[in-house]
């Protein structure tokens, strides 16, 4: 595997396997794995300083790769399972250096369908990619409040959306989440649902799962299942944890985490794995996969398409950009 320096990655579905999106610091890097051939192949999507970046697939052929660049937030498009991008298009200028997106991909009636959102001190920003074109949409918190690490869900069969992202009241962290049911042009007003950060949600054809951690260096993960007004049952895995990613799919549900060890409570330094459970008839059971033995930079992204289940991380013990699939 090319060893490449890397803080930031993501991993989507691809017909032929995965694609992984890697931001170093100085360029914004990409491999495709192949089932037939495992060896990642390392591409150079931009010489560009990245600080954030985010990757959605369908499954299929449709790839989208959203960054934030010079305070600005892009989306680069592939058709054709990210052989060959399109031109980054611009989503949106003068964004702060914690503008991370999230995004979105899906196939609707009407073809390819993408939408992204980002954060910011003032409040959320969208956009939608349909029918060929790009389009902004209102701010999915409804406010100029400071809204931060948005997570992204829509529905294919209906194409509602939801919007979570960590909101910051006085020095209290929330998760708040909003649905539009008309393409991003409205959102519903924003409601509280969990006490903590970093959402992560997750449709998996039936109902909305949200992924969260309640921070700091007691910090515990939760994975919960939402209901139309928000609530949501007392399904969580309660486990000591950080920067939770769920993926669902077909009634499926798997999240991971980072899971960590403080060195020194004044440095709040930290060496981190990867932990993972899956829900089996009501429970949450350990994921056969695992990063014991590697220390994780930052969050893992997690992938799930249909049987398949990919999970990436970034090991900092060789700046290596590491993919393992799972059952």
């Amino acid at each position: 595997m090319t060893t490449i320096s890397t803080f930031h990655q993501g991993v989507a579905g691809i017909t032929s396997g995965w694609i992984v999106t890697c931001a170093g610091g100085t360029d914004l890097y990409y491999r495709r794995y192949h089932s037939a051939d495992p060896v990642a192949v390392t591409e150079d999507l931009l010489a560009w300083r990245v600080t954030y970046s985010a990757v959605a697939g369908d499954g299929g052929e449709g790839v989208l790769v959203a960054f934030v660049s010079g305070g600005v937030v892009y989306a680069a498009l592939s058709e054709d399972e990210g052989a060959t991008f399109g031109p980054p298009t611009p989503l949106e200028v003068e964004v702060d250096s914690e503008a991370a997106p999230a995004v979105v991909v899906w196939r609707a009636t009407d073809g390819l369908r993408a939408l992204v959102a980002w954060g910011g001190a003032t409040g959320l920003g969208a956009a939608l990619y349909a029918r060929g074109e790009w389009e902004a949409l209102g701010n999915p918190s409804t406010s100029t409040s400071d809204a931060r690490f948005p997570s992204l869900a829509v529905d294919p069969a209906t194409g509602r959306m939801w919007c979570a992202w960590r909101a910051k009241v006085g020095t209290a962290y929330h998760v708040r989440l909003a649905r539009s049911d008309d393409d991003g042009a409205t959102w519903t007003l924003p409601a509280k649902v969990v006490g903590g950060m970093d959402p992560s949600l997750a449709w998996d054809g039936s109902r909305l799962w949200l992924g969260y951690h309640t921070g700091g260096q007691e910090a515990k993960v939760g994975v919960v299942p939402l209901t139309s007004t928000a609530t949501f049952a007392p399904t969580t895995l309660g486990t000591p944890g950080l920067f939770v990613a769920v993926a669902a799919a077909a009634g499926q549900v798997v999240a991971i985490w980072s899971r960590y060890a403080y060195r020194t409570a004044a440095t709040n330094d930290a060496a981190r794995s990867v932990a993972g459970a899956a829900l089996v008839d009501g429970s949450w059971v350990p994921w056969p996969g695992s990063s014991e033995g590697y220390q994780v930079q930052g969050s893992a992204a997690i992938s799930l398409d249909g049987t398949r289940i990919a999970v990436a991380w970034s090991d900092r013990t060789d700046e290596t950009v590491r993919l393992v699939e799972g059952p």
